[in-house]
């Protein structure tokens, strides 16, 4: 936050932000469905989601199983991990695995509209799967609060992922203020490296990805970003020092390497 700003100051702006983000790089994130229920039996956390934009009334269902911890006292605080943890946890945090390809794939270009966010929301759908990613956590998080049994402490939430995951694990700190901690690792460009600098790095000759090169390789952004991606990146209103700023004031923990 600007020196002086008071947190309702920040509320806005953070809005404004966020807001731009989804008309220029990642689209809209859908609220939760109205047709939503979580149940919890042992350690599997299972949603039924229905969305009213869907083509059939068939609701998805995810299934996802809780690690609890050796140690600890309940509720216990969560980490959920991108596609697999990638980092050490301490013996006091449940962690939980998000299958992100199920939700939206990314293969290659050719995956865009493919997985349970597009069954539900259209396969012509514009978010790319970042967004689905995060819309995932979401509704996850949606169900710990429905399902108290699951003894989750859902005040006490971190997201993290490496490379790819680390841009979505990126992406749904900045979107869904629930999560009280992110940790995105080595997320490069389109995650915590901005796109300008990535540019700048490449014109120096220096091996980087940039927008151009991301939007022909993948579906993690929206399709309207690619009016700026196959252009310049100096026309966007953000880069991702604003994104990783969305997170604030909640924490952030970047690893990164060269």
């Amino acid at each position: 936050m600007a020196r002086g700003w008071k947190l309702p100051d920040w509320t806005c702006r953070r809005f404004e932000i966020a807001s731009l983000f989804a008309t220029d790089e990642l689209d809209s994130k859908p609220p939760r469905p109205p047709l939503f229920s979580a149940s919890f039996s042992s350690s599997s956390l299972t949603l039924s989601i229905t969305s009213a934009l869907s083509n059939t009334s068939t609701p998805m269902t995810f299934h996802t199983t809780i690690t609890y911890p050796s140690s600890g006292t309940p509720p216990f605080p969560v980490l959920i991990a991108f596609d697999g943890l990638s980092l050490p946890v301490p013996s006091t945090i449940a962690t939980i695995t998000l299958p992100v390809s199920s939700l939206a794939q990314q293969n290659s270009l050719s995956s865009r509209g493919i997985g349970d966010f597009y069954t539900l929301y259209g396969s012509s759908a514009s978010a790319g799967a970042l967004t689905a990613f995060t819309w995932g956590v979401s509704r996850m998080i949606d169900a710990l609060e429905l399902t108290p049994s699951a003894q989750i402490d859902t005040t006490r939430i971190g997201v993290t992922g490496s490379s790819r995951s680390g841009k979505g694990a990126l992406v749904t700190g900045a979107l869904d203020s629930r999560v009280a901690l992110t940790i995105p690792q080595e997320s490069g460009s389109g995650g915590t490296d901005c796109w300008r600098l990535s540019d700048a790095l490449f014109a120096r000759g220096l091996v980087t990805q940039t927008a151009s090169e991301i939007v022909q390789e993948n579906v993690w952004f929206a399709r309207l970003f690619e009016e700026f991606a196959n252009t310049t990146v100096d026309r966007l209103p953000v880069d991702h020092h604003m994104l990783m700023g969305l997170v604030a004031p909640r924490g952030l923990l970047v690893i990164d390497n060269h």
